[in-house]
Order: C-alpha cells, then sequence, then structure tokens
C-alpha cells in the first residue's frame, strides 16, 4: 500500500469527542511506586482507567482477568520491555528467543518463521504486530500495558488464544507544554535514555514527539578460539511523532508515526553447548529424556564452547560477524466521531519491518555454521468500530477488521557439506517469496443490564483467514547460483480457515466488589510445513508458479495443519476492603485442542520434524493478586499462581513404522509452572523538604517448569525451582520535579533456559544479575 495514500486516507477517519478520551491517573495497582507517583497521601491500591473491553472502565470494574500497569510503575520497576511484564502480571512468560516468545497461562506458540502466528497478540495502541521480532523494542513515552489473560476471541480476535499484550503510549495533551526524561546506566554497559516533549500547536491540536534509546553488552562470552565477531548484545533507537486534531467535542484524529533501529545480536547467537550448561538424563533415543542444570548461576554457563569456521568472502575476512541490523517504520491514524447515538471508531496502520541478519546455526557438529537472513515485511490492517451511547440498558459494539501481510524472505547456511574452516563449502537457501497472511472478520458485542447491580455479556466473531506461501528449498553452490527446482525442490501451499468464535458472560456488584463468570473461545488458524501440497510419492502437479511439484523422500508429504481451538471457563472476584486492601481472584479451566505442536514422524521412511495438530490438553488454575496499603507509607503487593497445564494427548516421537514411541500424556506444557509467588514490599520515608526516599524490594519464588527442543528425538529441559529478587532505593525531589534511584535486578544471579535448538543446545537464555542506577525529570 502506498503510505502516502494511508496518510491521507488516515486524514479523512472519523473520530468521537474529547470526552471519551482516556482519564489521566496517577496511581497504579501494582508492586513499585513510580518516580513521578503522586504524593505519598494517595493510597498505594487506587483504581486505574484501562479500555482493555475497548471502551473506558475502571479496572476493578472490567470483568476479565487484566492486569494494567502504569507507565511510571513501569520505569520505578526498572521494566524497560516486554519481558520484564513477568514480574508484574500473573501467569505471563515473555522471552527473548528469536523475537518474543509471549506464554500466558501455559499458551505458546514456537513457530516464529514467516508462515507462523503468535498465539498471543502483540498490540501497540491497539495495532496487531504479526512479527514478534519487530515488538521487541523497548517500552518509552507509555501511559499504560494492559494484559488480558485468555482467549479473547470476540473483540480482539487475530489468534489469541492465550491473550492480548497492549502497549498504550501517552497522547498529545492540547494547552499544555510537557517534557519528560530518564537516563539509566549499569552493569554490562548498559546505557539508556529517553525523552518526550509535548507541545500545543493551537487551541484545538498539540503535538507529541518521544525519543528513545537503550543498549548494552552481550551477555555472552567467547571461548578461547572462537572466531566469532560479536557486538553489544543490544543497541535500538527508537523515536514515535504524534499529532492530535480535535476541532470540537465530538470529534478528534490522532496521526502518529514510529520508527525503530534495532541492531546487536538478540538473536542468531547459539549455542550453549552440553557440557557447560546441563546434562542429559533418560534415554534420547525414544524421547524419554530431560536436560538438567549444572551450573545455572555462574558466569562460566555463560561460555561459548564451540568456535565457528570462518567463511571468507561470505561473512567477511576470516572472522564470522553477528548481529542484526534491523529496522522497522509504520505510519497510523485513529480517529473518532460521537454521533450522538453511536460513537463510530478507526484504526488504520501501515507498518514497514527489514531483516538483516547473521548468525550461526548448529547442526550437531562441534562448531557452529555461518547463517545470513534478509526479509522485508509489508503490514496493512484497519479496525472500523461503532459502539452506542448513553447510560442505557444496553451497550453494543459492532465492527469489521482487515489485515494483510506480505513477506519476502530468505535464509542461508553457509558450508553445510563442506565445512572446513575457510574453505567456500556449500550454500542451503531457504528463499521465499511471497508469503501472504490475510484476515477478515466481523465482530459484535453486547451489555444488558437487566437490573443496575447486573451485567449480561454476549459476543460473536466470525474469522476468515488465508495464508499462502511460494519459494524453494535449495543446496547451491554458491549465493549467486540461479534459482530453479532443479537446486532443490519448490515450497507451494495456501490454506484457508474460518471460525465462529463467542464469548458470554455476566457479572455482578456484590459487597465488597464485583464477581463475574465467562465462557469464552479462542482459535489459531491452520498452516503448513515445507512441500507442495498433501500427496503421496511419485505424485506430481504444476505449481501455482508453473513449476512442476514432485513429491520425494525429501519432502513431507502431509504438510498441512488445522486450527487451534480453546475453550475457557472463568470465575473471577475483584474487591476491596476499605482503603487498606484490594484483591483479585480468578479460577480457570481451559479445554485446547487440535495443538499445532511439534512432532518426529516418519515421511518416506525417514524421521522429520513437523508441525501437526498433535495434542489436545487440559489447564486448570488459580491466580491471586492483592494489594495491601495500611498507610500512605507502608505497601505490600502480592500474588500467587497455581497452574496445572498438561497434555492430554501428544505423542512427539513415532518409529518409521508410524506407531508411537512415546506417549507425552499427563507431561506438562512448556513454560508453566505449576507454583508462582510474588511479594514486593514498598516503604516511604517522608524528608522534611517535603521530597521522600522510597525503598523497595520485590522476589518471585517459581516451581520448576520445562521448555522442549525436537531434533531426532524430543528434549525437555528443565529449570529447577528458583527466585529473582529486585531492590531499589529512590530519591523523589518535592512536587515529583526530578528522581534518582539505584537498582539491582536478580540478584541470586539465576539464569533461565528461555530456548533450545534441534540439536539440543541452548539459543536464548534470561538476564543475569543487572545493577545500576537511573534518574529522570518531568516538568
Amino acid at each position: 500500500m502506498n503510505k502516502h495514500a494511508l496518510l491521507a486516507g488516515a486524514g479523512a477517519i472519523l473520530a468521537f469527542s474529547s470526552h471519551h478520551a482516556m482519564a489521566q491517573t496517577t496511581a497504579t495497582p501494582t508492586t513499585a511506586t513510580s518516580p513521578s507517583a503522586a504524593a505519598p497521601d494517595t493510597p498505594g491500591n487506587a483504581d486505574i482507567v484501562v479500555t482493555a473491553t475497548r471502551d473506558k472502565s475502571l479496572l476493578s470494574k472490567t470483568p476479565v482477568a487484566l492486569t494494567a500497569v502504569t507507565g511510571d510503575t513501569l520505569r520505578s520497576a526498572g521494566v524497560v520491555g516486554p519481558s520484564g511484564l513477568k514480574d508484574l502480571a500473573p501467569s505471563i512468560s515473555i522471552d527473548h528467543t528469536d523475537g518474543l516468545q509471549i506464554t500466558i497461562r501455559g499458551v505458546t506458540s514456537t513457530d516464529q518463521t514467516e508462515k507462523g502466528d503468535p498465539s498471543a497478540a502483540f498490540m501497540t495502541d491497539g495495532v496487531y504486530i504479526a512479527r514478534t521480532q519487530e515488538a521487541d523494542v523497548s517500552f518509552y513515552d507509555v501511559e499504560r500495558v494492559e494484559v488480558l489473560r485468555g482467549p479473547q476471541g470476540t473483540l480482539y480476535g487475530k489468534n489469541t488464544t492465550a491473550g492480548v499484550v497492549n502497549v498504550i503510549s501517552n497522547k498529545p495533551k492540547l494547552g499544555k507544554y510537557e517534557v519528560i526524561g530518564n537516563a539509566s546506566a549499569g552493569n554490562y554497559n548498559a546505557y539508556s535514555g529517553d525523552l518526550a516533549v509535548n507541545v500545543p500547536i493551537s487551541s484545538i491540536m498539540a503535538a507529541r514527539v518521544a525519543l528513545d534509546y537503550d543498549r548494552h553488552d552481550n551477555y555472552l562470552k567467547l571461548a578461547p578460539g572462537d572466531t566469532t565477531k560479536i557486538g553489544p548484545q543490544r543497541s535500538n533507537f527508537a523515536s514515535r511523532v504524534q499529532l492530535l486534531i480535535e476541532p470540537s467535542d465530538s470529534f478528534n484524529l490522532l496521526l502518529r508515526s514510529e520508527y525503530a533501529k534495532l541492531t546487536g545480536t538478540q538473536a542468531g547467537l547459539t549455542s550453549l553447548r552440553q557440557s557447560n550448561f546441563y546434562t542429559i538424563s533418560g534415554n534420547p533415543a525414544t524421547g524419554q529424556a530431560t536436560a538438567l542444570w549444572t551450573n545455572p548461576s555462574t558466569a562460566a554457563a555463560l561460555t561459548r564452547t564451540n568456535p565457528v569456521p570462518t567463511e571468507p568472502g561470505v561473512l567477511g575476512n576470516g572472522t564470522t560477524k553477528v548481529g542484526e541490523s534491523n529496522e522497522a517504520y509504520s505510519f497510523e491514524g485513529e480517529a473518532n466521531w460521537n454521533l450522538g447515538l453511536v460513537t463510530l471508531t478507526d484504526i488504520a496502520s501501515y507498518r514497514h519491518f527489514a531483516r538483516a541478519e547473521t548468525g550461526t546455526s548448529d547442526l550437531g557438529l562441534p562448531y557452529d555454521l555461518p547463517t545470513s537472513f534478509n526479509g522485508t515485511y509489508h503490514q496493512v490492517s484497519n479496525e472500523l468500530r461503532v459502539s452506542t451511547n448513553g447510560d442505557g440498558p444496553l451497550k453494543v459494539q459492532a465492527g469489521l477488521y482487515y489485515f494483510r501481510e506480505r513477506e519476502d524472505i530468505a535464509l542461508y547456511l553457509f558450508g553445510l557439506l563442506n565445512p572446513t574452516p575457510g574453505a567456500p563449502g556449500y550454500v542451503y537457501g531457504f528463499p521465499q517469496s511471497p508469503v501472504i497472511n490475510r484476515t477478515v472478520a466481523g465482530f459484535t458485542q453486547a451489555v444488558f443490564k437487566p437490573i443496575p447491580a447486573v451485567r449480561i455479556t454476549a459476543g460473536l466473531r466470525y474469522t476468515d483467514d488465508y495464508k499462502y506461501r511460494y519459494g524453494h528449498t535449495v543446496i547451491l553452490s554458491s549465493v549467486n547460483q540461479p534459482i530453479s527446482q532443479s537446486s532443490g525442490y519448490v515450497n507451494d501451499a495456501s490454506i484457508k480457515s474460518q471460525k465462529l468464535t463467542w464469548r458470554a458472560g455476566i457479572d455482578a456488584d456484590v459487597p465488597g466488589g464485583l464477581a463475574y463468570a465467562s465462557v469464552a473461545t479462542g482459535y489459531k488458524a491452520g498452516g503448513f510445513g515445507d512441500g507442495c501440497s498433501t500427496g503421496g510419492a511419485g505424485q506430481s502437479q504444476v505449481t501455482s508458479q508453473g513449476e512442476a511439484c514432485v513429491y520425494s523422500s525429501s519432502q513431507p508429504q502431509a504438510i498441512y495443519y488445522k486450527p487451534e481451538t480453546l475453550t475457557a471457563y472463568e470465575i473471577g472476584y475483584k474487591g476491596k476492603v476499605g482503603n487498606v486492601l484490594r484483591i483479585n481472584a480468578d479460577v480457570f479451566y481451559y479445554d485446547y485442542k487440535n495443538l499445532q505442536l511439534s512432532g518426529i514422524v516418519s515421511v518416506a521412511g525417514a524421521p522429520s520434524t513437523v508441525t501437526t495438530n498433535a495434542g489436545k490438553a487440559s489447564i486448570k488454575g488459580l491466580e491471586l493478586e492483592g494489594i495491601l496499603s495500611p498507610n500512605r507509607y507502608n505497601r505490600l503487593t502480592f500474588g500467587l499462581d497455581l497452574l496445572d497445564a498438561h497434555y492430554t494427548q501428544y505423542c512427539p516421537h513415532q518409529t518409521t513404522s508410524g506407531a508411537c514411541d512415546d506417549n507425552w500424556a499427563g507431561n506438562r506444557l512448556d513454560r508453566s509452572p505449576s507454583t508462582v509467588v510474588r511479594a514486593a514490599y514498598a516503604l516511604t520515608i517522608p524528608m522534611r523538604n517535603e521530597g521522600r526516599v522510597e525503598a523497595t524490594v520485590g522476589t518471585q519464588m517459581s516451581s520448576k517448569y520445562y521448555v522442549t527442543g525436537f531434533y531426532a528425538y524430543p528434549l525437555q529441559f528443565v529449570t529447577p525451582s528458583h527466585t529473582t529478587t529486585d531492590v531499589s532505593v529512590t530519591y523523589h525531589a518535592p512536587g515529583d520535579r526530578w528522581y534518582i534511584q539505584g537498582f539491582a535486578k536478580n540478584l541470586e544471579n539465576f539464569i533461565t533456559v528461555n530456548g533450545v535448538s534441534t540439536f539440543g543446545n541452548v539459543t536464548a537464555f534470561g538476564d543475569p544479575r543487572t545493577f545500576g542506577a537511573r534518574a529522570g525529570f518531568k516538568f
């Protein structure tokens, strides 16, 4: 889509009145007091306004499993990016693998390739971001982050079997000059800074500009003899420009453009070998194996022990260069128009993402092989929504949603058949162009109040998904060799998926709070693996590009898999005891079917790892959150997550005859610890100059959990039970004009396994102990 045409179209989008704009708040229900929080006479458990149901409501009156965290709280707690949300929200983990892997209540997706979709929708200002690599941008100038747990198949709809993470930025403010800045420095040469400026242009127009820079050295050490060249693990720059036009109380238009440059070695640097990181026990040949920690909390655990052979002329002069230089930009418009009886809202977006990455890949060899990846992604989306106004007994929302993404990618691995250091070797390639991902949906949701204290919710969404891919899997003598079927085989497939998802619920005002119950369904579109189409060996067809596609033993014979579905049953309570205690409780059960899982099956008599609808799962749990604030100087936040997430049907390994020789029924789902306990205490000490000092300490205790990897056998990597503790001391100047803070995170220096390769090596891990200082101002 033409970007200029999009901006012109955004100027014609309808908008609604400013009295529907987000209410401003200075309080937060989460763990830490913000650098610019309200004065200490504001209770630490005050309510905030959220938009999780696509309409503004108090957090305490929103009948869904929801955690909302303000931007000030994120900064004070040292949460500078999405992965830190695990410390503030129940039953969620966000890991840095190849992009962001979001797991909520045990529901996740491991396919982060061009044909895969996340199970949890990551959104910025209500716009879905399809590529998890693009989403890995630091938080800056954020109003709040909302984390919705459970399927959101009515109002959000795009593969939201797990939930939604929505990052909401600060909007321009009319009639007000504002400058906000923050900076930090820490170990691993970590430096970051952000600046936001709000400028009123006229009585009906205001602009806001925000900038951010975030970098730190690599946590991984190179062993002697490793010729890999690595730079900072993270060195990102991001910016956002917004323009608000509000000519009347019934109309407003917001235009927004963002740019991000993502560099470093966040992806593509494998691997930590078994000898340094863990030992394997059991019988890997039948899949009955686990990988246990041997050295999880020392610097030696982060030493790379497998040198990469050099590849002159490919990755540069005898040294393998590892890193990424990715770039993203977007143009978006959100407009609202209050027509009296109804409000019309439209959100239009164009996003461009370009990846240029060099990395390494292990194939079970004593060393890794160099790789390169280049790809461009073009995403267009539009959501048109209408909602009724007024205080009557019936509130209705309805809308249409359109999404389309085009991808053109090429992955190459060098020296596959001749891995002698310094020798050119052969090139294994995976060029795919184009890859199309399209979604069209219509939705409606109504809330009816039979009596003032009771509300009944019902919603429907019909979604039509289409995926298409054309490309090749090839072995070349050089990257310049022309690509054709003779070089390998063709990848040509398309699939359509349709699903009607729904939600039904009831909530009621009860003594002390709100009680609610709901049944909701979620759906994730079907997909495909490598090959031309489902068929048997020896069959042939003509592809969509006119090439002949002949099945061979190198191709899976059944490449398609169906959508996965999830039905969630939920009962919850949100209550308050005076001004002292606020508590949220939620009990849930998931019926999870047709899980899109990896499995080792027989293809033409040989084992092959493919994605299939391999399983069913049962997930049930309890989440408890609370804030105890007996006075303005003391606040205790606490949480308890109990989760039983296990397979009821899953065979990850088959013999060449097709028989299942490893039944994982009863095994736990990945990244789903059975017990997590969180607690944080904040002490505020008033100063004579009307400033204050705040000291916080928080810890999270997690039981063991698993991460699965595949090659010729499946492995479950076990991260044992552990704690992570964070501390900070902050001085707030009078009037909250500025602050200075010292902090330390993960005092235990416990390193978690976040990702593993198909060859049994750790490819992604959690952050070690970090510490530093942070300061900021606001005027």
